[in-house]
């Protein structure tokens, strides 16, 4: 009997209620029909409404590249998603959709360089929009993702040393930064990194081995002249943003491979010292023992000559302290010092390929002519240089 009443119960259920998209319903013949509708309700708790995005740090006014892209997530499926900028009293908006509504939409959204200036600070905001005109935000509260759009940052690194990082606008390439290593200051130091413009006419244009006058890209050091007990990385980015293998420079386009950093010496004159390439971050890597302004130029095959030192006097109390080897970063090539008679008295290495007119016990040689001699490209290469005390 008991078995029976629960059967009754069940179709009665069944004849008055509807779940999960099924319809029950009873003829006056008294049998009971099942009918099922094609209505299928989409259980969305699994679906996490949420937005995954890096937010920039900063703009370069010189590149002018502001690239927001970020995942949207939405049960509810996602019909657009809107990127709201703004700076000052100027406000501008973007709009990004899949073809068809989905529940996981990659999006990607470039700020249009006119809108970006220098130092003139944007915010920005990204809503995902539902099917259902629901919406998620980012940042979550609604608020504002603050940019700067500036030349400039600064860090304090101590004794045991650290990085200093330039943003640059575009999460998919590298960054311009330096590492500085332990031990390699004397005492804690603001670094500074500053973007130049390459356009900049108080920048001297450059000759051979350049093969532009203008760089690609340029930055300064400072403290200018720093010097550092072990040598430091840096690594300056270069902009390839349709990933073509290709820079422009000066309106013509060069293969990446072809690109070299030259650093400014105290004359004016831009030096090459090579560097080795990243092209899947856009970067040129090199390592340093002390600042300067450093550029990012396309260069020529280097010949015998523009391996050799532009010094030919060496003053280790006077104002031309060294003598700079150029080109010779990621050679691994050794520069062998020898004085008139024929005796070694030096061997550099590693970088920096400079000499300071000391021996390999570092003290200070004798005033007189000194003979080096290294291989470079292929080719054995030697010349003098004068030590004047």
């Amino acid at each position: 009997m008991k078995i029976l009443l629960s059967y009754l119960f069940i179709l009665f259920f069944m004849t008055s209620m509807s779940y999960a998209g099924f319809e029950f319903s009873s003829k006056s013949t008294g049998t009971v029909a099942l009918t099922a509708s094609a209505v299928v309700y989409v259980d969305t708790d699994d679906v996490e409404e949420r937005i995954l995005h890096k937010p920039l740090e900063r703009i370069s006014p010189v590149t002018k590249i502001g690239i927001v892209e970020g995942t949207a997530f939405h049960g509810n499926k996602i019909s657009t998603v809107t990127l709201q900028y703004s700076k000052n009293s100027s406000t501008g908006s973007m709009i990004d959709a899949p073809s068809v509504p989905v529940q996981e939409y990659s999006f990607s959204f470039t700020i249009p360089p006119s809108f970006i200036t220098d130092g003139d600070d944007i915010k920005y905001r990204i809503i995902v929009y539902s099917v259902s005109n629901t919406t998620v935000s980012y940042p979550a509260d609604g608020s504002w993702v603050d940019v700067s759009v500036d030349r400039k940052r600064s860090k304090n690194i101590g004794l045991g040393g650290g990085t200093v990082l330039m943003p640059n606008g575009n999460p998919f390439d590298g960054e311009t930064s330096i590492e500085i290593p332990d031990k390699a200051l004397r005492h804690t130091t603001a670094i500074t990194i500053e973007e130049l413009d390459p356009e900049d006419p108080s920048l001297p244009d450059a000759s051979s081995p350049a093969l532009t006058k203008r760089p690609h890209a340029v930055h300064r050091f400072s403290p200018f002249g720093q010097k550092f007990r072990t040598p430091s990385r840096i690594n300056l980015l270069y902009i390839d943003i349709d990933n073509d293998g290709k820079v422009d420079v000066d309106g013509k386009k060069y293969p990446v491979e072809d690109l070299s950093v030259f650093w400014l010496d105290r004359l004016g004159i831009w030096r090459i010292i090579g560097g080795s390439i990243d092209e899947e971050k856009n970067l040129i890597s090199f390592d340093v023992s002390h600042f300067s302004v450093f550029a990012v130029f396309p260069a020529k095959k280097l010949s015998s000559d523009d391996y050799r030192p532009r010094e030919r006097i060496v003053a280790p109390y006077g104002d031309n302290r060294y003598i700079h080897f150029d080109g010779l970063d990621g050679t691994n090539t050794k520069i062998r010092i020898f004085d008139i008679r024929g005796r070694e008295i030096r061997t550099i290495d590693s970088v920096p390929y400079e000499w300071d007119a000391r021996d390999d016990s570092g003290s200070i040689v004798e005033s007189g002519v000194y003979i080096y001699q290294f291989r470079a490209g292929g080719e054995l290469i030697s010349g003098t240089i004068a030590v004047a005390k």
